[in-house]
């Protein structure tokens, strides 16, 4: 009888083992870590940079402004593996802060994919679309203009399975815009937008998209519908399963985000 109680004590403990560790695969391991520094009011772009601990890599990241009216989005981009930047110039006189985000994921299996487009002096946006290998989706993104003094940013979101658009628009000089993908092998994404009419009032306006239950978002971005005369203010995570995006005109702003589910088995 002794002999039996053990064996059912075992069984017992085993089923809530392989319980435990089924829970455990099933979660999605994915951590947000941010990095603010000082944006003075110099009218110079600056710059600062999050990253995400040893053992993970960023799927994704964004940029939050201080000040969402004096303040302006340069930049939002990966820096190397783990990290992410976030590029921003302010046209106030006093000093105020920013923010860069990082979506870091344990254990994953990502390679990072660019293009580039040239930007003329034509008054027009123009956009350049990073595309993700076969086998693998787009996870996030993020946006660089090679003249953060002399251009501006229109657009980082993802426009397909494995794509990823950055808009980029001259402001008194020619330069480049390269859009950045990071693109995650053997995994389930989905995506969610939600977008909003923002009236002309002189006032910024955010929209943040939601992903479903048991995801979380791997990484997101924003669009404007007249990225010539808009711009962006912010495109940033905004809790575990959602993504924020300010834009500033009287267009439309879209928040796009990119949710990860269990990642299947290798």
């Amino acid at each position: 009888m002794k002999n039996v109680s053990r064996r059912a004590a075992f069984t017992v403990g085993l089923i809530a083992l392989l319980a435990l560790t089924a829970a455990v695969a099933s979660g999605v391991k994915l951590k947000t870590k941010s990095e603010t520094a000082t944006l003075p009011g110099d009218s110079d772009p600056h710059s600062v940079t999050a990253k995400c601990p040893k053992g993970s890599k960023s799927t994704g990241g964004g940029t939050q402004l201080g000040d969402d009216v004096n303040d302006y989005v340069q930049g939002s981009y990966p820096a190397g593996k783990r990290g992410w930047t976030a590029a921003a110039w302010r046209s106030g006189v006093t000093e105020d802060t920013f923010t860069a985000f990082a979506r870091c994921l344990k254990g994953a299996k990502l390679s990072t994919e660019s293009a580039t487009a040239d930007v003329p002096t034509d008054g027009a946006a123009h956009s350049a679309t990073a595309k993700c290998p076969r086998g693998t989706k787009v996870a996030g993104g993020g946006i660089q203009i090679s003249d953060e003094d002399l251009m501006e940013t229109g657009g980082s979101y993802p426009s397909g399975k494995r794509e990823w658009t950055a808009v980029g628009e001259e402001a008194g000089a020619s330069g480049e815009v390269t859009a950045t993908a990071r693109c995650l092998k053997n995994a389930k994404l989905v995506r969610k937008s939600k977008s909003l009419d923002m009236p002309n009032d002189g006032n910024t306006h955010a929209v943040t998209a939601k992903c479903p239950k048991r995801t979380k978002a791997a990484g997101g971005g924003i669009e404007l519908s007249e990225p010539y005369d808009d711009y962006i203010q912010g495109t940033y995570p905004s809790g575990k399963r959602g993504w924020t995006a300010a834009g500033y005109g009287d267009g439309e702003v879209t928040a796009h985000v990119v949710c990860l589910k269990k990642p299947k088995k290798k």
